[in-house]
């Protein structure tokens, strides 16, 4: 199973890439060993201002599995408005854009990686905070949501029940 492909990303302009389970999982464990590397703890808050592709995805995987939170901020917002996500979110570092009061920041996900052997996974904690998304903030200023880890593992597995997922299927992400 784990060498069966796991994600294909088939942009418009590059080469298509394709990685297995492992391939990916190994991917994200040695960016998670370069982001502990540069200072990220479990309990911490991390920007990732970055388009929907791989590189999203593996920061998203490392830094969630490192025992952080993921504040996932969309990359056409204004400087103000990442400004405001950085201090109202308590951002220590940032994955694709500078912000106020970084500790530290990753341009590049490949160059950030480390030696997956050094990665030190956390002991699980289904309270700790895994994801933050701001609301749109059309009558206020954005809300921060915060899905705990098992909010999101019970999302997961509540999607792909409700779809009637098997380990056969193959679904598209567009």
């Amino acid at each position: 199973m784990s060498e069966r492909p796991f994600l294909v990303w088939e942009p418009f302009d590059d080469p298509v890439e394709t990685w297995t389970r492992a391939g990916f999982d190994a991917r994200a464990d040695a960016l998670a060993a370069g982001l502990q590397r540069r200072g990220l703890a479990a309990g911490d808050r991390v920007a990732l201002v970055l388009d929907n592709s791989p590189d999203f995805l593996l920061a998203w995987t490392a830094v969630v599995r490192a025992g952080a939170a993921a504040v996932c901020l969309n990359p056409r917002s204004s400087a103000d408005e990442l400004a405001y996500y950085a201090g109202h979110a308590g951002i220590s570092g940032s994955v694709g854009a500078e912000l106020p009061g970084l500790r530290w920041l990753i341009d590049d996900v490949a160059a950030a990686s480390g030696d997956p052997a050094d990665f030190r996974r956390p002991p699980p904690d289904p309270a700790r905070a895994a994801s933050i998304q701001y609301t749109s903030g059309t009558t206020a200023r954005p809300k921060a949501v915060v899905w705990t880890a098992a909010n999101c593992r019970f999302a997961g597995r509540a999607g792909a029940a409700h779809q009637r997922l098997t380990a056969d299927d193959v679904y598209l992400v567009h």
